[in-house]
């Protein structure tokens, strides 16, 4: 017999011999009771974890923590995100905080009003629906906040036809601001806005409370974020690209007439430049 052959036949016998015990192990029933204890605690045990209790008990414990008893004095904050950005007519709300942080002044509709830089019946004109339809696009448009007074006394405020001191009525106002967007000039009717406080005699002295200050961040805010305006033609929106020249024209416009220059100077456009990270 080789060496091969009785290592097989020993193997076999081991394996006969094990299974023997194993069965007569398996016959044998310990009765004691901390044996009988322990074996109800592994069957616990190895039902509890089963993949399915393992669910059961997960939602066990959300809907018992969605049951406890809130403590009062304690809330969860959670930051709402606003869909608008600086120089949108929807970001109004956040606007009138930040100018509020910036100064040190309340801003609210007592104080300053959301001045539609390219006036919204012009932008509208052509669409068939009513502001309160145009509401989406309103919110989108550009806007920022202008010191109450000054934004009353604004020939595109109201629906005047009387012609003021610019030459314009409301009408004439809206219907030139149109023509230009149409043309694409978009600085000489952004301009146009800006030309409408001018003629305000008080304007310049307004510019310098804080309301004013105010005011004239705002109006830099938007224009910093100005790279498209829309209107309606129809149902459809038409967009018009705004380059840093427009931008850098319409700035430096708006600070002459807040310094009460009658054509911008290199100090207002040096100035101009550096608001819009030109320089």
């Amino acid at each position: 017999m080789n060496t091969y052959t009785q290592r097989s036949q020993t193997v076999q016998q081991q394996s006969a011999a094990g299974s023997t015990t194993s069965k007569n192990t398996a016959a044998i029933t310990d009765n004691r009771p901390e044996a009988v204890a322990q074996l109800k605690l592994k069957s616990s045990l190895n039902e509890t974890c089963t993949p399915q209790n393992n669910v059961v008990q997960l939602v066990k414990s959300i809907k018992k923590k969605k049951d406890e008893p809130k403590i009062p004095g304690v809330t969860k904050t959670i930051k709402k995100r606003t869909k608008y950005r600086e120089g949108q007519h929807g970001y109004k709300k956040s606007e009138q905080q930040r100018l509020k942080k910036l100064l040190g002044k309340a801003v609210s509709g007592k104080t300053h009003q959301s001045e539609h830089y390219f006036g919204f019946a012009a932008l509208n004109q052509t669409s068939g629906q009513s502001r309160k339809e145009s509401g989406a696009f309103e919110r989108n448009a550009y806007a920022y906040q202008e010191a109450y007074q000054s934004h009353r006394d604004h020939v595109g405020t109201g629906s005047s036809k009387q012609i003021g001191p610019t030459g314009l009525s409301s009408e004439t106002y809206r219907n030139d601001t149109r023509m230009l967007l149409e043309s694409g000039d978009v600085s000489s009717a952004g301009q146009l806005n800006t030309l409408g406080y001018a003629f305000q005699p008080d304007f310049s002295k307004r510019a310098q409370t804080i309301a004013g200050q105010q005011a004239s961040n705002s109006f830099t805010h938007m224009m910093r974020g100005m790279d498209s305006v829309s209107y309606m033609q129809g149902n459809k929106q038409v967009s018009v690209p705004v380059s840093d020249y427009d931008r850098l024209e319409q700035l430096a416009a708006r600070y002459a007439v807040e310094r009460k220059h009658s054509w911008p100077t290199d100090k207002d456009i040096a100035d101009a430049k550096k608001a819009l990270g030109m320089l």
